[in-house]
């Protein structure tokens, strides 16, 4: 009797027990894999759940996952306790009970892996496996099975031919050849395949293929791959450097999935002033619309709100590539101007970058400029002598600086008559306390209104 043992790359499918309509609760099966991943802090992540929501992206599937073992999960598909899993191979048997897509979502490949102080077994040289015992997940093999079962035609006359070959030599049967992957694109392989008698006295092949492409290339090409990869890597360190100096301009960072509202926050650290991780988090424009009360100076609230609706942002994103807003932010209770800059990310317009910097003093340096280049226009002799004229008397309330203080100051100016004729007394008053007595009564009359406000709301 003949039987075969191969390290096969397996097809790797989603399959479905039934199809979903949209909107509608759509059950996945999750187990802990390479494919499936959650953290300390239950986020989902891996290859198989992006490619879960890709999928709910274009169907609007709602997407509930249940928790269990591979084959625990495999039961509750075919029993139609839950609709959807990942990484199921596509065989004739299993189409009768789900339905398989047309494209696979990816491929895996089988390796035998033996202890790091195993001796007895080595590498390339498949007879040292005679006697062994190889472990498997239980119903993860499929035995007995010839290769017209598995197979289309054509690929299993092909295996055919190749065993025909490999039992009719008394060494090892090594070839090589090209075949096209899920995608189409060209693979090399190298097959070893050799003869050999099982306990029962049965005449048995055992076969191993190997994917060389990237040794091949890499062996014809060890040159220029060298030298491509210390540019790319040169580059990439050129990047993050630039990325890194860039980043130091920011209080506050965010990188933001719109499909999800998932986000990470990034800050600078004091120490050494690079960019790390600040905290991760979901719900991001629902975490603005609670924080506006705490962090955002009143005065500026509703153009703020106007601004981080998702239905605006993105509206004004599509229109330009990056918007940014100033206003005043509070901190230990005091308001300070910061610029928020939002843009979109260039590869991927599902996710967006919001910076937030420091510009306090900039602004605070450029309206003060703003005052004193008006300050000079009004203080002219045509203005003085008209405002006289009209009123009897001119005033300005302005700032001086007198070394590095600012006092607030008035000048008066008015036409009096005197025997050699009329003449101007111009006069200079020190108001600063009194200015500063009205401005401590504003911001106590401000908060005094918006604490009533809050009572009343909150009863």
């Amino acid at each position: 009797m003949l039987c075969a043992l191969f390290a096969l790359i397996a097809i790797c499918s989603f399959t479905a027990a039934g199809a979903a309509e949209k909107g509608k609760a759509v059950h996945v099966g999750w187990y802990e894999s390479s494919y499936n991943s959650t953290d300390q802090n239950g986020r989902r992540s891996g290859y198989a759940y992006e490619y879960q929501l890709k999928l709910s992206a274009y169907t609007g599937w709602n997407l509930e996952y249940v928790t269990g073992s591979w084959p625990e999960l495999m039961q509750k598909l075919m029993n139609g306790d839950i609709d959807l899993m990942s990484d199921v191979s596509h065989t004739p048997e299993r189409e009768a009970y789900m339905l398989f897509p047309d494209l696979p979502m990816g491929t895996e490949e089988y390796y035998i892996f033996t202890a790091p102080g195993n001796t007895e077994i080595t590498p390339g040289m498949p007879a040292t496996l005679n006697g062994k015992k190889v472990g498997a997940n239980k119903s993860s093999l499929q035995l007995e099975l010839t290769d017209a079962e598995i197979f289309d035609a054509e690929t299993a006359r092909h295996f055919t031919e190749d065993d025909r070959m490999a039992l009719s030599m008394d060494h090892p049967y090594v070839f090589f050849e090209d075949v096209p992957d899920a995608a189409g694109n060209q693979r090399q392989f190298q097959t070893t395949k050799l003869k050999y008698i099982d306990d029962a006295g049965r005449l048995c092949l055992l076969g191993m293929c190997e994917d060389i492409t990237d040794k091949v290339r890499m062996q014809r090409e060890n040159v220029s791959t060298k030298e491509a990869y210390e540019k790319a890597r040169n580059a990439g360190l050129v990047y993050t450097r630039i990325a890194q100096t860039l980043a130091r301009g920011y209080t506050d960072l965010f990188y933001v999935n719109l499909e999800t509202e998932e986000y990470i926050e990034y800050a600078t650290d004091s120490e050494n002033s690079m960019v790390k991780e600040r905290s991760r988090g979901g719900r991001f424009f629902d975490q603005y619309k609670v924080n506006i009360e705490k962090y955002v100076f009143a005065d500026d609230r509703e153009a703020f709100l106007r601004c981080m609706s998702r239905d605006a942002l993105l509206d004004a994103l599509e229109r330009n590539k990056t918007i940014i807003m100033t206003y005043r932010r509070m901190t230990n209770g005091k308001p300070a101007y910061v610029t928020m800059k939002i843009s979109h990310m260039e590869d991927d317009h599902r996710f967006i970058v919001v910076g937030v910097s420091d510009v306090d003093e900039q602004v605070k340096q450029q309206r003060a400029a703003e005052r004193m280049a008006e300050e000079r226009t009004l203080f002219t002799r045509e203005n003085v002598l008209a405002a006289v004229e009209r009123n009897g008397i001119f005033s300005l309330s302005y700032r001086l600086k007198l070394g590095d203080r600012r006092s607030h100051v008035q000048i008066k100016a008015a036409m009096v008559e005197e025997k050699e004729g009329a003449r101007m007394i111009v006069g200079i008053n020190d108001i600063d306390s009194s200015v500063r007595q009205e401005e401590e009564y504003a911001r106590r009359l401000t908060q005094a209104k918006r604490m009533a406000n809050i009572d009343a709301l909150t009863g």
